[in-house]
């Protein structure tokens, strides 16, 4: 599970630096990942709020 979230940080900073936003931190892609946790479609719902972090549409 580090791994992971270690990549899904890698991934959304390289595209919020792209864009020019502040990074977000590892307790922001947790913070992310538990509002996924315990659902059916957990992939989709973490892969989604993942996306709406990189693009500045969610608050970290």
């Amino acid at each position: 599970m580090f791994a992971e979230r270690a990549l899904l940080l890698e991934a959304i900073n390289t595209e919020r630096a792209r864009r020019a936003l502040p990074a977000v931190t590892l307790q922001d892609v947790r913070d992310v990942e538990m509002t996924a946790l315990g659902h059916i479609d957990y992939a989709q719902k973490l892969s989604w709020r993942c996306a709406e972090l990189a693009l500045g549409q969610a608050q970290p």
